[in-house]
């Protein structure tokens, strides 16, 4: 951008980037963990009006340079400005992206490992495999109700988990090739989130706000409870599992809503609307947060489908396992482990062999 005057446009960015900085200085002690971090919180929360203040003069910098440089031939365009803006908050070593539904792009990397979004009503830090979100408005504040409410995305790259701790201090298990939609912070009445793919959610007790999960065509109200989500697209059917407490579900036909209670999944089906309920073995299901997957009487194709995700393979299947694509296999896999253990398991019930070939595994 050409500049004949005084005033330089690069300034606008040296000006976001210090009000962005600003709200994430006081950072979090790596050491200390979330009991140290709730404390901090109320000093922060003192800052939250100055920080306030001065993304505001932020903007009305940035205005001022826009309408200053409007005329201007060689002037960029007021989305390029914006896109600008919002790339400066991205850094080198990405480990997470996050996207809120107004569009803006946030990055988290080992360089800067936390941004603050809604004009810093919340804090997102990634700490480890870990991802705290952290509310940092003070409802005694009388303009707390102006700090934006941003619904923010997070996909999960195949081969990869994530834990994620909510502003209730709720926690979730994301696993490989999950979707979590989730607000910056939770208002008054509900806590609701979206997910699709497979997610363990440990509600917090609050009787006063019900928390709401909206999968696919089902939607799971709790006020404090333990239970596993499976709703991959392509398996066209949700499943349902409770460890603890009890949730009601409830599905988009309009059918009536079922209560689940301890041990018991409920499987729907996406295409026909059918409802089935069974018991299950629950110690089956915790050892999903332990890091491990136990498969009882599940279909190879099932197994071979989870375990793509899970280490990012691609797993061929010849005509010859023909035959063995619909037995039914019981296996535990620990996610700490190469992909060729829980193959060699299988290999020994002579249902097939296998070669790997870079990131392809051939199944012969």
């Amino acid at each position: 951008m050409k500049n004949d005057g005084n005033f330089d446009p690069t300034d606008i960015g040296r000006i976001v980037r210090m009000v962005q900085v600003t709200r994430m200085w006081d950072a979090i002690d790596e050491q200390r963990g979330l009991r140290s971090v709730r404390v901090r919180i109320i000093a922060y929360r003192r800052r939250m009006r100055l920080l306030r203040v001065a993304a505001s003069s932020a903007a009305v910098v940035l205005i001022a340079a826009i309408a200053l440089f409007v005329n201007r031939e060689d002037m960029t365009s007021i989305e390029e400005l914006r896109y600008a803006e919002r790339k400066l908050i991205e850094i080198p070593g990405v480990e997470m992206r996050l996207t809120t539904a107004s569009g803006d792009e946030y990055v988290l990397s080992d360089v800067m490992s936390e941004v603050a979004i809604g004009y810093g009503g919340s804090l997102i830090r990634k700490e480890g495999g870990v991802l705290y979100v952290l509310d940092m408005t003070d409802e005694s504040d009388a303009d707390v109700h102006e700090i934006a409410v941003e619904k923010i995305s997070m996909r999960i790259p195949r081969g990869m988990e994530q834990q994620v701790i909510l502003p209730d201090d709720s926690r979730v298990w994301l696993s490989a090739e999950s979707q979590f939609t989730f607000p910056s912070r939770f208002t008054d009445g509900v806590r609701e989130v979206e997910v699709s793919g497979e997610a363990c959610f440990e509600v917090i007790h609050d009787a006063s706000r019900p928390f709401i999960v909206r999968s696919g065509a089902t939607t799971t109200e709790v006020l404090g409870t333990t239970f596993i989500i499976y709703n991959y697209p392509e398996d066209r059917m949700i499943t349902t599992t409770l460890l603890e407490g009890s949730i009601r579900q409830s599905f988009g036909d309009g059918s009536r809503p079922v209560t689940l209670f301890p041990s018991q999944q409920l499987r729907y089906g996406v295409d026909d609307g059918s409802v089935a309920v069974t018991s299950i073995d629950r110690e089956d299901y915790r050892a999903y947060r332990e890091g491990r997957i136990v498969f009882r009487d599940r279909m190879l194709t099932d197994i071979v489908a989870s375990l793509e995700r899970t280490f990012d393979y691609r797993i061929e299947m010849s005509d010859d396992v023909r035959d063995a694509r619909h037995t039914a296999f019981t296996i535990t896999v620990n996610k700490s482990e190469n992909i060729d253990t829980p193959l060699d398991k299988l290999m020994r019930t002579g249902a097939f062999r296998y070669e790997i070939h870079g990131n392809v595994i051939s199944l012969y």
